[in-house]
């Protein structure tokens, strides 16, 4: 069963930006769904497995996500205080001649989507959380974001380099010179493409981690090492290069930034709590370091100049 709600889990996700980044009434609807239906499957599930312990999030977590949700109720209730109301509803109800009851909100249906939407990212996560308990399942997920994010990557390339653009997603639309994949903003194409990346730099330390030493086995000399290298590490960071080249040419200022901070983030915790392998960690690190940079080189004359026309404030 858990194998099951980790595909049903997985193909959201991955999918999921599909349908123009899943932007549409008819995909977050879906998207919101099935993510309510593969938790019901997990609730079952637990019901048959009574015995097995559950590993619970920190208080805060929950508590701080549900003040979250009943902030936008609160936008959408008519009881607040005045002073707490649009100025817009007052101003429509001179214009109609008419009273209205006023909002915080100006559109409560807007919010309660967006509330629906927001409910449905947190039990993905919830999902996640708990599937990703078993080692093997964690990796599993790794490798499906990782792919996602290379294939998404990669269409978006292909779509920016050569000026195709799809009928059957785009419907014939002319797109604006960056690249956005299949989603409508680039903003939203680097975050998803930003996240990836980090799955891409953690699988690569895995797989560069990983040791296969037999017994009686004779120690490498220095050409052995650095085949070896090669040979365990030119996939994942050609993946983290397509990656990354597709990153910078959203020109997404906020997701390059973002990202860049998350990956050093990252790359220092790595670093630091790798204990017995100190040298071959940083070699590592020094590896995505220097693929990113490259790619940040050759794509980056329209981010740069994007950057160039940003003020202090």
């Amino acid at each position: 069963m858990n194998r099951l709600l980790l595909l049903l889990l997985m193909l959201l996700v991955v999918l999921s930006p599909l349908p123009l980044g899943s932007n549409r009434e008819w995909s977050w609807t879906l998207c919101a769904l099935l993510a309510s239906l593969i938790s019901l499957l997990w609730l079952a599930a637990r019901g048959w497995r009574q015995g097995e312990a559950i590993r619970l999030l920190n208080p805060a977590i929950p508590l701080l996500f549900l003040a979250a949700c009943a902030w936008v109720l609160v936008q959408t209730a008519t009881w607040v205080p005045d002073s707490w109301k649009h100025p817009l509803w007052e101003q429509a109800a001179g214009v109609l001649g008419m009273p209205l009851p006023g909002l915080i909100s100006l559109s409560a249906e807007d919010s309660h989507t967006a509330l629906l939407r927001l409910m449905a990212y947190a039990l993905v996560f919830f999902l996640a959380f708990h599937l990703a308990r078993e080692r093997s399942r964690a990796h599993a997920m790794l490798g499906w974001m990782v792919a996602a994010g290379l294939a998404y990557g990669i269409f978006g390339l292909i779509v920016f380099w050569t000026d195709y653009s799809p009928e059957w997603l785009f419907r014939g639309k002319a797109l604006l010179p960056d690249l956005r994949s299949t989603f409508i903003n680039r903003n939203h194409f680097a975050t998803w493409q930003g996240l990836t990346l980090l799955c891409a730099v953690a699988l690569l330390y895995m797989r560069m981690s990983q040791t296969h030493a037999r017994p009686y086995q004779l120690p490498d000399d220095r050409a052995d090492k650095v085949e070896s290298f090669v040979l365990k590490a030119w996939k994942p960071l050609a993946i983290i290069l397509l990656m990354v080249t597709a990153l910078v040419l959203t020109h997404s200022r906020g997701g390059f930034l973002s990202t860049l901070l998350a990956t050093l983030v990252l790359l220092y915790l790595l670093d630091s709590h790798s204990v017995t392998k100190k040298l071959s960690s940083r070699v590592v690190v020094l590896s995505a370091l220097a693929v990113s940079g490259l790619a940040f080189y050759m794509t980056s004359e329209v981010l740069l100049q994007r950057f160039d026309r940003t003020d202090i404030t």
